[in-house]
């Protein structure tokens, strides 16, 4: 989740801001597969970090790649979008049309929620209660909240969006790979240095306000696993489930819903509403947090 890389949705090119082709080296314990992982040292530590975080940022936008180009959802995405360029280059008169369809996908990536977010800037730490409450918006329909209250009375209230799917499941993987190098790292003390940083910026990502709609599916998945799991156990969990999420079949996510049709809800009627956008093929936000709960309570 932070700034030192891209990927464009529209046509699909990965940028790594703050390299240059100098910088390549940073890419050799993925390149080299004779790489020598014993020339890392603690008195070096600083050259290890930018190049595990070099890695990192490539793997972080090619997951955005990948879920766009080799997902269920990915397929739709670029599909409605090269129906829109073939309508243009033609000059077909179902040309607004296809642009109306191809905005309920652009809609799940590009609409930030913001203006729904409702942080109190408590300590994620201090949070006492979880629970979610579901809600109504004229800009971005039926929405699913998370609200976090914490020990000085204060809530949280979080939407849960594609944009918590798209970006947890990038920012998992980046993670992960983290913690995969670190493990290669021979010298100990610079492995253990670097493997306590990364678990500081793991929570510091945890407590970001500024990144509460991106990292909120994260968090869920935080606060039911933490007692039982380890942070990259908590990361490999998150993953699968958001990439679950992001890949599951139209004939699945349909038989799903109708599972789902079952439960309790606080408000069934837009609870419904999202149930029956995964019917078509959206709504996948709200499958990955229906996972969560499920998986919590086997």
């Amino acid at each position: 989740l932070s700034n030192d890389g891209e990927f464009d949705y529209n046509n699909f090119l990965v940028r790594l801001k703050k390299l240059t082709n100098d910088d390549i080296a940073l890419f050799d314990p993925i390149l080299d597969e004779n790489f020598d992982w014993g020339k890392w040292k603690i008195n070096n530590y600083e050259y290890a970090i930018k190049s595990i975080n070099a890695i990192s940022t490539l793997i972080h936008e090619y997951t955005h790649f990948l879920d766009t180009t080799a997902t269920t959802w990915g397929d739709q995405y670029t599909y409605r979008k090269l129906l829109v360029l073939e309508n243009y280059n033609i000059g077909s008169d179902k040309l607004l049309n296809q642009i109306d369809v191809f905005r309920l996908n652009i809609s799940e990536i590009k609409d930030l929620h913001t203006d729904l977010v409702r942080i109190s800037n408590s300590n994620y730490n201090e949070m006492t209660v979880m629970n979610h409450a579901y809600s109504y918006s004229e800009d971005h329909g039926p929405i699913i909240y998370i609200v976090l209250n914490y020990k000085n009375g204060s809530q949280d209230y979080i939407p849960v969006s594609m944009l918590a799917v798209n970006e947890g499941h990038a920012f998992c993987n980046e993670m992960i790979f983290k913690f995969k190098l670190c493990q290669k790292i021979n010298d100990d003390s610079l492995k253990n240095t670097l493997v306590s940083i990364f678990e500081k910026d793991f929570e510091k990502i945890l407590n970001s306000t500024e990144q509460a709609e991106y990292n909120i599916l994260l968090k869920l998945c935080h606060i039911h696993f933490k007692n039982n799991f380890s942070i990259e156990e908590i990361l490999t969990i998150t993953s699968i489930i958001l990439g679950f999420s992001l890949d599951c079949d139209d004939i699945l996510l349909t038989s799903l819903s109708h599972a789902f049709d079952n439960d309790f809800y606080s408000n069934k009627r837009l609870a419904q509403a999202l149930i029956h956008d995964m019917r078509r093929g959206h709504s996948r936000h709200f499958l990955a947090f229906k996972l969560i709960i499920i998986i919590y309570l086997m």
